[in-house]
């Protein structure tokens, strides 16, 4: 009986300890690819939350910055450090950019990971960073609809210099108007928008994925 449950039990017991190094070996196996997949999920993840904050940023920008003929707000270009994309800066109404998605290295490197700016030759005024003494309008009227929303004027021209959003105090022979007051870029970047805009855009990312 010894004999028999000697050999029994220790064929019982090896076969038991090389299902058991299977199974662990599978067990690795499957934790390593799960481990793998939840970084591609991730990565995927936050490739696509980066992307749409910077979207939403510059439609941000377009929205609360002037238009007058449409090309300052058709002018915003986002750059990674693969390539750039950009609107066509034509005139009309604003249009949205089609961000490019991060590489996995791109999103693994230091340092800032789009960089959004603006083309058109008169970006500076339109910041309002700079001001001026003539202003002249391209039309009576602003073309776009976002701009006959916006639109102020006054019955008196600008003080000179001047900020392109400021608007009156000058000549009362004159007359002055804006699409955006002079601090709303300004207003923008110290604001809590930004920041809003990025929490918003990466929550609905992890919300899209798969679960």
């Amino acid at each position: 009986m010894a004999r028999n449950y000697g050999r029994g039990g220790g064929r019982g017991f090896g076969n038991a300890m090389g299902n058991l190094g299977r199974n662990v070996t599978r067990g690795k196996s499957e934790l390593g690819l799960l481990v793998q997949n939840l970084e591609i999920l991730v990565t995927g993840v936050l490739s696509i939350g980066i992307k749409s904050s910077a979207e939403k940023i510059v439609s941000d920008l377009q929205k609360a910055g002037p238009s007058w003929t449409g090309s300052f707000s058709n002018s915003y270009q986002v750059a990674t450090s693969s390539g750039v994309t950009g609107g066509t800066g034509q005139p009309g109404e604003a249009r949205p950019i089609n961000v490019l998605v991060l590489t996995g290295r791109e999103l693994l490197l230091d340092g800032v990971k789009y960089t959004i700016s603006n083309t058109s030759p008169h970006a500076d005024v339109a910041l309002d960073l700079v001001s001026r003494s003539d202003f002249e309008r391209p039309s009576e009227e602003p073309q776009t609809a976002q701009g006959m929303a916006a639109w102020k004027e006054s019955d008196q021209g600008r003080t000179k210099p001047s900020l392109r959003g400021e608007i009156g105090g000058g000549d009362t022979r004159g007359k002055s108007s804006s699409t955006a007051p002079s601090d709303w870029y300004d207003r923008y970047l110290k604001g809590a928008g930004i920041q809003k805009t990025i929490k918003l855009e990466m929550d609905r990312a992890f919300q899209r994925a798969p679960r």
